[in-house]
């Protein structure tokens, strides 16, 4: 078993990391939902005052819930497939259900980082430009359409995810 493993399994069991586990989809999930629908329903209203506080809170709130959930979604999985197999990555790949969780992981976490924190840093900084302005620029629109669509993707996923993790088929 490597270090972190080890540390993980002697200093918890099973069910604690279970239980972790569940509060971290919580987290992890309840933010993307939440923030993807008040985000959406603040652009609609084409008040920049209210875009521009929309972003700013789901630019933190992703900081604090989202990135909160994936650290401890990945800390509780990795010490439960610890206390099973000293070697996490080969228990990974002998079981469908985590193989199938942890690839789907992966894929959202690939669209997270490479379209979507992208688009909201673009999207932030021209937030914060126009709501001393007042001034949507165009190009915000575009980038709000693109995370919209890859955001609803990125949501799907690990909805799919928790099919796996529950049915473990």
């Amino acid at each position: 078993m490597d270090i972190f493993g080890t540390i993980i399994a002697k200093y918890m069991d099973y069910n604690s990391l279970k239980i972790m586990h569940l509060f971290g989809v919580i987290i992890f999930m309840g933010n993307i939902i939440i923030t993807g629908w008040w985000k959406t329903m603040a652009d609609k209203t084409g008040d920049y005052k209210t875009i521009a506080f929309a972003q700013r809170q789901v630019t933190l709130t992703d900081w604090v819930f989202t990135l909160g959930g994936v650290i401890i979604l990945l800390v509780a999985a990795y010490g439960m497939v610890a206390h099973t197999n000293d070697n996490v990555m080969a228990e990974i790949y002998s079981e469908r259900w985590l193989w199938w969780g942890f690839h789907l992981f992966v894929i959202s976490g690939i669209i997270w980082v490479v379209i979507l924190i992208p688009c909201q840093i673009i999207q932030a900084r021209m937030a914060r430009k126009f709501a001393k302005t007042g001034e949507i620029p165009d190009r915000y629109w575009f980038y709000g359409k693109v995370r919209l669509f890859f955001g609803i993707l990125a949501t799907i996923i690990p909805l799919a995810n928790i099919y796996w993790m529950v049915m473990k088929s």
